[in-house]
């Protein structure tokens, strides 16, 4: 994959306008969209944010690359990120100095980083339209965090187990009414790791790296949110139903009936709602919803 080489239209005096700079700023907090999430975002119409995306694409204030198909005949998919002059622009937004924004230099080449990171984003789209429509405050931490320092992004939700380092996708806290706060740790799985293994890297293994940090009362998330949560849900989101099957029965023989909580990708992909029922929890039968 490489980046975009369309021409620039670059006008001189061009300063960014408060919706573009909005979208630029989530670009760089994403770090990559697709053009059906900045939909999302800002614009609500595939064809207008696409319209958009070509405008500020010209003006070299985001870079766009192909995302290859699946099949030969298959459409391609743009992926956007932020340029060097958008990153100019998003660090003067913010009062920022310019190094503390760092553009990437390329397109990634691993495409199962990519595929992950759009679930992901897709997850964080999703939470966030649900709590808006709902009013909930939320506040979600990445795994990493997205001002990078000396052009590297350092761990923010990183869980030490004994010689083991936990590091989820991303955690969150829900604020409930009567100022109680709800913790939720969030699990990408895209069905590539296997399911048994007691060590390295697998459901199973991070199961269990899990229950070790609940018994242990998650202070490190304590500290992140400045709360003391009484437990923690786990989130895991799956390719399809026999995947979600099989993390939920894993889960209730690792004894975490009903701390575990999964959906399928397709499910995040739609626009959020705390109430649609969504969720199956390890060891009940019908699927629940955040706000029960």
């Amino acid at each position: 994959m490489s980046m975009d080489p369309s021409p620039r239209l670059v006008p001189p005096r061009y300063h960014a306008t408060p919706r573009d700079l909005a979208l630029l700023r989530d670009v760089w907090l994403f770090r990559y969209l697709t053009a059906v999430q900045v939909s999302r975002l800002h614009f609500g119409h595939l064809k207008i944010a696409q319209r958009r995306l070509r405008k500020i694409t010209a003006l070299d204030l985001v870079r766009r690359f192909r995302l290859p198909s699946a099949t030969p005949f298959g459409d391609q998919r743009f992926i956007y990120c932020l340029s060097r002059r958008g990153a100019r622009e998003v660090a003067g937004a913010e009062g920022l100095a310019p190094h503390e924004i760092l553009a990437p230099g390329h397109a990634p080449t691993a495409l199962g980083f990519l595929a992950h990171h759009e679930i992901l984003t897709d997850v964080r789209l999703w939470l966030r339209e649900a709590c808006q429509a709902h009013g909930f405050a939320y506040r979600f931490v990445p795994a990493y965090e997205e001002v990078r320092h000396g052009g590297r992004r350092r761990r923010r939700v990183a869980l030490q187990i004994g010689a083991t380092q936990y590091i989820p996708d991303g955690v969150f806290a829900l604020d409930r009414a009567g100022g109680r706060s709800a913790l939720f740790v969030l699990e990408i799985d895209r069905g590539t790791e296997p399911l048994h293994r007691a060590t390295g890297s697998s459901v199973q293994a991070k199961l269990g790296l899990f229950r070790t940090a609940f018994d242990e009362g998650l202070a490190t998330y304590a500290d992140l949110f400045g709360v003391a949560f009484k437990g923690a849900r786990l989130l895991w989101v799956v390719p399809d139903d026999s995947r979600r099957q099989a993390v939920l029965e894993l889960a209730v023989s690792e004894d975490l009936s009903p701390l575990v909580w999964a959906t399928t990708t397709q499910q995040v992909s739609r626009r959020g709602s705390l109430s649609e029922p969504i969720w199956f929890v390890s060891g009940r039968q019908d699927p629940h919803a955040f706000d029960e």
